[in-house]
């Protein structure tokens, strides 16, 4: 009975800092909930703690990816949007690492991840990276180079999609500086 009372007790301070993650997944669709439930924190930070889950750009990617394989295009919007609501929450803005390596080819997705950022950006920072004409650049061409037509039609629409899921409209061919 004292294990009980401990626990019950040592339970209440989680259950308060998971309010945010309950009310999360009772908002958004199923399909979001359960790639929300189901991918794993990451090290240093426990599945209630949406504070360390928001600024873990590892889980944030994880679930953003899962997010958008998984539920159809409304859902998906519904299921980001209030992801970043909640992280909005606990005083996280988060811009969505948006995942491209699952979308496009594997041409691209070389190409893509052996692109070095500009000294400015992180590589995880799509924002910066789409706003860089110079990395739109150096990945397109590596894309139009290495991947065949279709592959390369498919990971430029890839990259113009990514890119505009975080508010950049991307057009090519980027003017050489």
């Amino acid at each position: 009975m004292r294990f009980s009372i401990i626990f019950i007790c040592s339970a209440l301070p989680a259950l308060a800092s998971a309010s945010p993650t309950l009310r999360l997944q009772s908002r958004v669709p199923d399909c979001a909930a359960t790639c929300i439930q189901d991918t794993n924190p990451p090290a240093g930070c426990s599945a209630d703690d949406n504070t360390c889950l928001c600024n873990s750009n590892e889980y944030v990617y994880m679930t953003s990816n899962c997010i958008e394989d998984t539920c159809s295009a409304d859902e998906s919007s519904t299921g980001m949007n209030e992801l970043k609501a909640v992280c909005e929450d606990v005083g996280v803005a988060l811009t969505l690492p948006v995942p491209v390596q699952k979308r496009a080819p594997d041409c691209a997705t070389t190409c893509i991840q052996d692109t070095n950022p500009p000294a400015e950006c992180s590589a995880d920072d799509n924002t910066c990276l789409c706003n860089s004409d110079e990395f739109v650049y150096m990945s397109s061409n590596c894309i139009q180079d290495t991947c065949s037509s279709d592959e390369a039609e498919a990971g430029i629409n890839e990259l113009k999609a990514t890119c505009g899921r975080v508010g950049v409209a991307v057009k090519l061919p980027v003017p050489v500086q």
